[in-house]
């Protein structure tokens, strides 16, 4: 689910099994851990319901008074896979004069499945993008890390309230030369209520 269910004592039509694991109950009262082959493929909540149906236990069904299935959406029985949340950017001028203020757009998405959701809303995802300008008469060349003579002009924030496309504040281009922009995504700059749902990157 792309946010925690509303708890409920029955199953609701149509949700999404995620998988099923069987229990041996062999020893009585006491904790039991199922085996974990259940696997949560991509970002969402994920809740368990326990069952046990006395007609399918054979003859020892005798023993047992009645079958059992528990509350679907408990808190205490959910998981949450994070979302990826991913940004690719795009500069919103090619050619610009010195004076001018430049911006980037970003395209954001989530790249491991749903955009995960609190209390109906989709969560905050806070982007930090620098504005360096490169000195030489060449573009910059593509590469991880940002070169020692790269200039910092300036840093912006982007607040993504969902999959979408977003333009950033501006910075001020003040020489002529080459700008390029570098985005982040990082896990201690979002607020800490939602860290728990978000894979950093």
């Amino acid at each position: 689910f792309e946010e925690h269910p509303a708890q409920s004592e029955t199953v609701p039509e149509g949700a999404p099994i995620a998988g099923t694991e069987a229990l041996l109950l062999d020893h009585g009262v006491g904790s039991y851990l199922s085996a974990g082959s259940v696997v949560a493929e991509e970002s969402g909540f994920y809740t368990w319901v326990w069952s046990i149906d006395r007609d399918a236990q054979g003859d020892l069904a005798q023993y047992i008074r009645d079958s059992f299935t528990d509350w679907f959406g408990r808190v205490a029985e959910t998981h949450v896979s994070p979302f990826q949340p991913v940004a690719v950017s795009q500069s919103d001028a090619r050619l610009a004069v010195p004076g001018d203020a430049v911006s980037d757009t970003l395209t954001v998405s989530s790249s491991n499945g749903a955009w995960l959701r609190l209390d109906g809303a989709p969560i905050p995802v806070t982007f930090t993008g620098a504005a360096y300008q490169v000195p030489g008469t060449l573009p910059p060349v593509e590469q991880a890390g940002v070169p020692a003579d790269a200039v910092p002009l300036g840093t912006v924030e982007v607040i993504a309230t969902g999959p979408g496309v977003y333009t950033s504040p501006t910075v001020a281009f003040p020489d002529a030369g080459f700008v390029t922009w570098v985005w982040e995504m990082r896990l201690e700059a979002q607020p800490e209520q939602y860290r728990d749902y978000l894979a950093d990157a």
